[in-house]
């Protein structure tokens, strides 16, 4: 019943996330005279576009809070964002391994990310845990800022929320990203 009510409070989250998107394009378009004119090849992108390669790989290194214990986590990851509506939403694919007593948890999962606000991005996931031969689903919904060095390279600060079995753990890292 938690994953259903999670599932859906994620959905509405980005319908009124991407109804405030379209208004506010909407408006620019309405509103920005540079829109209309046609564009030169010597235009410079602006801030926005500068760090929205469609590709992007990250490793990430941090920790998970489960039951009651921090462990450490190092994962890796890539999103590939949709060309469409301003490169608003991506698709994701990641792997994760906490180093956790008495066994090492393994992640491998896919799901969405939507970058609603400038470098704020929302991701939503689900995919399976591994612990020694068992596995287990897991949705896990996070949300993170990316803090841009450069044109290619971003240090991004997320927290996830996993969901296996009813138990909730915290997981908490630092990516080191390049968009190409």
């Amino acid at each position: 019943m938690k994953l259903k009510s999670l599932v859906r409070n994620l959905i509405v989250i980005s319908l009124v996330v991407f109804n405030s998107y379209m208004a506010v394009s909407q408006e620019e378009a309405l509103t920005d005279p540079t829109l209309t004119k046609e564009v030169s090849s010597e235009h410079k992108p602006s801030h926005k576009e500068d760090h929205h390669h469609p590709h992007h790989v990250a490793i990430a290194a941090g920790g998970a809070y489960i039951g009651g214990s921090n462990y450490f986590s190092l994962g890796l990851d890539y999103e590939y964002r949709l060309p469409f509506l301003n490169r608003l939403f991506g698709i994701l694919v990641l792997g994760e391994l906490t180093l956790a007593d008495p066994h090492n948890l393994g992640i491998v999962a896919g799901g969405i990310v939507i970058h609603p606000f400038y470098d704020f991005k929302l991701l939503a996931t689900v995919g399976t845990e591994i612990e020694g031969s068992a596995t287990a689903f897991l949705f896990r919904a996070g949300a993170g800022y990316d803090i841009h060095i450069g044109d290619r390279f971003a240090i991004s600060p997320t927290v996830y929320m996993d969901l296996v079995h009813g138990h909730i753990a915290w997981v908490y890292v630092a990516g080191f990203g390049v968009g190409f």
